[in-house]
């Protein structure tokens, strides 16, 4: 008896915990996600439009933080997937719709930039992936001039 009441509570246990996990909307073939099928199938291939590919935020102090917008529009007929966006630094974090994005349509990557520790003159990539004719990957620039803070060793 003790060991039987000691798998309902295992039993119930687990009903719970995966329950409670939230799992992402799965396709038709195989439990693979639609924005993975979209970026190995050439067939589902459309095209992007960016509005601007570099940012410049002008002149900042160090240690303000500067949030950035690239815009772009899906020009092709197939549903636009934003895949994966990689800052090539820890200093930017970026954002982009999880969703995928219809013809015709609009979005946007958002991107913030921590200028703590990077005085002078810089530019920062962001790597953008996506079910893209042409090219998959595509490259943001961030740039700008950072003011040091008073006493930094790093001058202009």
């Amino acid at each position: 008896m003790r060991y039987y009441s000691c798998y309902i509570f295992f039993c119930a246990g687990c009903m719970i915990l995966f329950s409670s996990c939230k799992s992402e909307p799965l396709s038709q073939a195989g439990g693979v996600k639609q924005s993975t099928i979209a970026q190995m199938d050439t067939n589902q291939y459309t095209s992007i439009k960016w509005k601007d590919t570099l940012v410049n935020f002008g002149t900042v102090k160090e240690g303000d933080t500067v949030r950035l917008s690239f815009s772009f529009t899906n020009t092709g007929d197939k549903l636009l997937f934003i895949n994966d966006v990689r800052p090539s630094c820890g200093c930017t974090i970026a954002d982009y719709p999880e969703k995928p994005v219809s013809p015709g349509q609009s979005g946007t990557i958002n991107a913030v930039f921590k200028t703590d520790w990077h005085p002078g003159s810089t530019e920062k990539l962001i790597l953008v992936r996506a079910n893209t004719k042409g090219k998959v990957n595509h490259k943001l620039f961030v740039s700008g001039t950072v003011i040091p803070k008073p006493g930094s060793k790093k001058h202009l």
